[in-house]
């Protein structure tokens, strides 16, 4: 009876193996980004991008090897906060952007300033009406430099989400894809690729081993995820 049971012990343990073997297996074909992504992943990533022609900030995140939240510097998180509002409005109230602002930065992280630039306007704060409203038009130029990123990877941890990206630098004017720019882009490094015709993510992808991947990291209060940081991973 024994030996019944040790063979039945032994055989689960073989059947287990297997399958964790054959899930390996399966898994390494399939990017685990796949198997959690949906369109909050997309979300919590593209939602902390700047919308600006601020060079400085659209490169912000990958010029350095490691961002915080706390060195964000505030006017861009503002910037991030009315992207996130979608509107043009010439007049915002301040509950209405604060709300915005810690909703992606984290309850009691808002700071009041004199203004802000949102797109490509700029929004002074009227305290008679606690409102944030339109006064100025900035001139925002195309240089033909843009970042393309793509998630290549997603995961959860304990309290803290991780969003694994790739990125190329692409001057839509000379048609040249670079791997590396320093901070405002003015000076790119590089070439992968030159006269392209068309690039966009798949290019990315069948490329990701030769460019630069950054991690982004949200970490968990209260149930709703906060950006915390982004690293240079390779």
């Amino acid at each position: 009876m024994k030996s019944i049971f040790k063979t039945i012990f032994t055989l689960g343990i073989i059947i287990f193996i297997g399958y964790v073997v054959y899930r390996n297996m399966l898994l390494s074909t399939i990017p685990s980004v796949d198997l959690i992504k949906d369109e909050k992943t997309m979300s919590m990533y593209n939602s902390i991008m700047p919308n600006t022609a601020n060079n400085n900030w659209k490169n912000l995140y990958f010029s350095e090897k490691s961002v915080t939240v706390k060195s964000v510097p505030v006017e861009m998180k503002y910037n991030i906060a009315f992207k996130n509002m979608g509107t043009g409005e010439s007049s915002i109230s301040e509950d209405r952007v604060k709300k915005s602002y810690e909703k992606l930065f984290g309850s009691g992280s808002y700071q009041r300033i004199s203004s802000f630039q949102g797109g490509c306007n700029t929004y002074n704060y009227v305290n008679a009406r606690k409102t944030y409203e339109k006064t100025q038009n900035i001139r925002c130029e195309n240089t033909g430099m843009s970042i393309l990123s793509r998630i290549v990877d997603a995961k959860q941890k304990d309290d803290y989400m991780t969003i694994d990206v790739v990125i190329a630098y692409i001057d839509k004017n000379k048609k040249i894809i670079y791997k590396n720019c320093n901070m405002d882009m003015s000076k790119c490094t590089d070439i992968l690729e030159k006269n392209f015709t068309n690039f966009d993510e798949a290019n990315l992808l069948a490329m990701k081993k030769k460019l630069n991947r950054y991690t982004f990291t949200y970490k968990l209060i209260d149930e709703e995820y906060y950006f915390d940081s982004v690293k240079k991973s390779k």
